[in-house]
């Protein structure tokens, strides 16, 4: 129990050091949007870290979770944040919020195809697994690594927890690098810890009932890109955008909520799923 307490501590504190070293960095050149292939690297932070930290304490990789894990996982993992990105920008063009755009004909200007079919077919397969290489940097580290120690040393709640570590890893570039969703910082960090705090318990269930932290990859890669990218091509945001839709809106958070009152109901409880970290 003191070694796994042990590596947590110095699992965390170097991830923590090393990715606040780095996104202070992007914050002094500019923020994320000036700099946008830095995500690449941070993301990797975490896994990187946890890969070497397994090498040298020779704690091995036992409970990383490499196997595949059954269909049913891969299926929530990509129905779920489509199922939430979808709700959310439904509520969004029926309320007004945003305007739904069937021909968004600058993205199309951009990537040099004409037809949405064409964009739809050719990119976001390609979008999808760029997400992906991108999030099993992460997952390595936080579902591959954080999830399995925490639920080891007996905490209460681990997936809420790691959820709270996860949101905070975000907080510097939030606050000052460009990545807050509106145009006031702390309401952004709000509601993104809500989100994020959702999202991580869910995919924290995932990964420990499948047994594979490349579930958690495939789910964290749909969330990025169901959730920020192909919904948003097809909106042209309106004013209160950031503060209802977005990734980190109120209506994201809301569903984001839904889903796990429903899924501890029906999930946990009916079938009666050992899983007493899978806690709101």
């Amino acid at each position: 129990m003191k070694t796994i307490k042990r590596d947590l501590i110095l699992f965390l504190s170097i991830t923590f050091v090393l990715s606040f070293a780095f996104e202070f960095y992007i914050i002094h050149k500019g923020g994320i949007r000036s700099w946008p292939q830095s995500t690449f690297f941070l993301m990797w932070i975490p896994g990187i870290v946890s890969i070497l930290y397994r090498l040298i304490s020779r704690c091995g990789f036992k409970d990383t979770g490499f196997k595949i894990g059954a269909f049913r996982y891969w299926f929530l993992a990509f129905a779920v944040p489509l199922f939430i990105a979808l709700i959310s920008n439904i509520l969004c063009w029926g309320l007004g919020v945003n305007e739904f755009t069937s021909y968004p004909e600058t993205i199309l200007k951009k990537v040099g195809i004409s037809s949405v079919g064409m964009l739809i077919a050719m990119k976001f397969p390609w979008w999808l697994l760029w997400g992906n290489i991108n999030a099993l940097g992460e997952e390595l580290g936080w579902r591959g690594f954080l999830i399995p120690k925490l639920t080891q040393v007996n905490l209460k709640h681990p997936f809420f927890v790691s959820g709270l570590i996860w949101a905070a890893w975000h907080f510097p570039l939030i606050i000052w690098g460009d990545y807050a969703t509106s145009d006031l910082p702390i309401l952004s960090v709000l509601l993104f810890t809500v989100m994020i705090v959702c999202s991580g318990i869910f995919i924290a269930w995932l990964r420990m009932e499948s047994g594979s932290v490349w579930v958690a990859m495939f789910y964290h890669a749909c969330h990025n890109f169901f959730l920020q990218t192909a919904f948003a091509i097809f909106s042209k945001a309106g004013k209160y955008d950031p503060y209802l839709g977005n990734e980190s809106g109120l209506f994201p958070c809301l569903i984001y909520i839904a889903v796990l009152l429903v899924g501890k109901q029906f999930i946990v409880n009916k079938r009666k799923i050992s899983s007493p970290e899978f806690a709101i």
